[in-house]
């Protein structure tokens, strides 16, 4: 057993363990030569027994100290000393991943981060025809700059050749063991696409793709068992990385990724929020400043809407300061708007339409809907700061909602009918695509209901075409012809 102070090799010297495992010892150590830190990986006395493996050991050793990556933890020496079989290696200051997911669940973009950290160091191997054997989060380390290196090339292979019982091996990788790795098969970089992709789903989800008691029982899952998709556990995970990762984890080789940086681009297009299969950098650019952009104009044009009506509300331009308290105080008050006595307590009471109703002056109707109006305006933005809403799906409900307290400030019962009743289709649509949650989609439409109401209550059924109760409904919910638009109308967010 080593010692604190051991000099290996004449130069290598022993300080403090920094890990076992079942195949060798992690010690910081000290090159006296080239006065650095370093790693000193020292080998299991029944590996360096066993001929075959020293042999492979040694090749391998070399072609890993071959490879000069960012993302690759660097070999520098390998030598036997009175028994004792070491590697040099990179100090990386920092911990395994393995310890990392140890600690709790991660954001998405740092999952995602590091395994493209992962797909870029086993590109380079690959580059080389080196095939690692062994991606698990053990074998990966995260340095304290949040910088990703990748371990131990070459050792898994070196270890496969040995007259050594190979339960061994199988029992501390199998959670993350392609399935042709399981049969004895041959093995190319997709089956460390496939450990790669069993990585992502752990750091998605907190847990493995597959789960069982026994090494012999998750081998089996790995050979037969089909992987729920990561968003069962983590429901924001998106349809694209979903793909990206299920791709990784497919039984047959061939319909994985076929090289490490595919599977890179991917997930830098995940990030860029578009489709796993986008590969054009500028291009995923371009598209996420055009959607800021348009995310921008229409909250511009949603501001200048409500300014208008709470301008008509007053009689004259109201100060900005004075907007921004109002629609800040009713922003977080999502009870208030999905709440039917308080919704109606705000809107007026209904009467019969007569000629008085009918020439009812713009701003006696403006001044009922300025606070709902207020209150749409910051229910939406307070949605988007709580992560209720993504920016596409903000930016379409923004637009629904400029065009509904356009018709209003304009006094135009039979457009606030329509545009209230698109406004509506469009937050369903969301809602069934899981864009926006049941309770917030509730309430936006509660809200913008507030704002129309009062001019739609207020018109004779000839001015306000189809105002009533089946248009006001919300899409899906009634059968006549509120339920139905024109192809060429607002439906085109």
């Amino acid at each position: 057993m080593l010692e604190t102070g051991d000099i290996l090799g004449g130069r290598y010297e022993v300080d403090s363990l920094l890990g076992r495992g079942g195949m060798s010892s992690v010690f910081s150590g000290w090159d006296r030569t080239l006065g650095r830190e370093i790693a000193i990986k020292v080998l299991a006395a029944e590996l360096v027994e066993d001929r075959v493996f020293v042999e492979r050991f040694d090749r391998e050793a070399r072609a890993a100290a071959s490879l000069s990556h960012r993302n690759v933890v660097a070999v520098f020496d390998s030598g036997v000393d009175e028994g004792a079989r070491f590697i040099v290696m990179e100090r990386v200051s920092g911990k395994t991943l393995a310890a990392r997911l140890r600690e709790g669940p991660m954001s998405i973009e740092q999952a995602i981060q590091i395994a493209a950290g992962v797909a870029e160091a086993l590109g380079a191997a690959h580059a080389r025809g080196i095939v690692h054997r062994d991606v698990k989060p053990g074998n990966v380390m995260l340095g304290e700059n949040g910088h990703v290196k990748v371990l131990d090339f070459g050792i898994a292979r070196a270890l496969a050749a040995t007259s050594l019982t190979r339960a061994s091996t199988v029992i501390g990788t199998a959670g993350y063991l392609s399935p042709e790795q399981a049969e004895g098969g041959p093995v190319d970089a997709r089956s460390d696409l496939y450990g790669l992709g069993c990585l992502l789903y752990e750091m998605l989800t907190g847990r493995p793709p597959f789960v069982a008691d026994s090494a012999a029982a998750l081998v089996h899952q790995h050979l037969t068992r089909p992987p729920d998709p990561p968003s069962r556990w983590r429901p924001e995970v998106s349809p694209a990385l979903d793909e990206a990762v299920l791709r990784c984890l497919a039984k047959d080789p061939g319909e994985r990724y076929a090289r490490a940086q595919d599977l890179s681009g991917a997930l830098s297009g995940v990030l860029e929020g578009r489709s796993a299969t986008a590969s054009a950098a500028s291009a995923m650019g371009r598209r996420q400043r055009e959607r800021r952009w348009i995310a921008a104009a229409a909250a511009g044009a949603l501001l200048g809407a409500l300014l208008l009506i709470l301008a008509l509300d007053s009689g004259r331009t109201a100060h900005s300061g004075e907007t921004a308290a109002r629609a800040s105080a009713l922003a977080p008050n999502h009870a208030a708007a999905t709440d039917p006595k308080r919704t109606a307590a705000n809107a007026p009471p209904h009467r019969p339409p007569s000629e008085t109703t009918a020439s009812a002056s713009a701003p006696a109707l403006v001044g009922r809907t300025a606070e709902p109006a207020a209150a749409l305006s910051g229910l939406i933005l307070a949605d988007r700061q709580q992560g209720l809403l993504d920016e596409t799906a903000a930016s379409m409900i923004s637009r629904r909602a400029t065009a509904l307290l356009s018709a209003v400030s304009s006094s135009d019962p039979a457009e606030a009918t329509r545009q209230l009743s698109g406004f509506n289709r469009r937050v369903d649509a969301l809602a069934a695509r899981g864009e926006i949650a049941m309770p917030a989609a509730a309430a936006l439409k509660a809200a913008a209901a507030a704002v129309a109401g009062p001019l739609i209550a207020s018109a004779p059924p000839s001015a306000a075409g189809d105002s009533g109760p089946q248009a006001q409904a919300p899409a899906g919910r009634g059968k006549g012809r509120g339920d139905h638009h024109d192809g060429a109308g607002a439906e085109k967010d």
